[in-house]
Parts: structure tokens; sequence; C-alpha cells
């Protein structure tokens, strides 16, 4: 069991170590509102309803690990839902990237002696 638990702690701290890049925003100011959950529209696409993890030096909102090779450009938007109100959102805040491709094949793959 103990061997398991070993190799589970192992497995997950690679997993981390090698995650793809997060969508990320600093962290809110303790004397503001605190956002509830997040929407992000990535090239004019469908809004992404995103939660959070609160972290001190940054919230990760979205993993792109998926998100295809070129530019990308982005809009994110925090909000809260109020009982009383529903929901209430801030103007939407623009974010533009570029995944890079990755480089070519080697050429003139051969044995030596």
């Amino acid at each position: 069991m103990k061997t398991l638990t070993t190799i589970l702690i192992i497995l997950i701290s690679a997993t981390t170590a090698i995650a793809s890049p997060w969508l990320a925003c600093d962290p809110y100011p303790t004397t503001e509102i605190q956002p509830h959950y997040f929407y992000l529209v990535i090239d004019a696409g469908a809004p992404i309803k995103c939660t959070h993890t609160v972290d001190p030096q940054a919230w990760k909102i979205y993993d792109l690990a998926n998100i295809p090779v070129g530019n990308h450009s982005s809009t994110l938007t925090a909000c809260i839902n109020d009982p009383q109100w529903g929901e209430a959102c801030s103007a939407p805040t623009p974010f533009d990237f570029a995944r890079p491709q990755g480089p070519k094949g080697p050429t003139g793959i051969k044995l030596l002696k």
C-alpha cells in the first residue's frame, strides 16, 4: 500500500510539473468583491463558464492544453451570482496570445559507425 501511495504521489507531481499553460489572472484584493466564476470567450466562440483555483500568486482559470497552434484572441469576464439581482458581470477584458508551432522533424536520419 505504501508503494502504491508513493507511485501515485510521483505521478501526480510529474503531471503537475509538465502541465500546460493556464489562462490566469492576478488575485483579487480581499477588499474587493470576489468573483464566483468567469466567462471565457476564445476566438469569438461560445462563452465557457470557468471556475478558478485560488492561489496567492495567480488565479488559474482555464487550462489551454487543447488550444490549437496559432494566434488567438480572448476575453475574460468576472461574474458573481447575487441572490436578489442574479448574475452581475464585469466588462470583458481582452487578452491575445499565441501558441507556437513545434520545429520540423529532422532530416537525413541514418546509422553511423
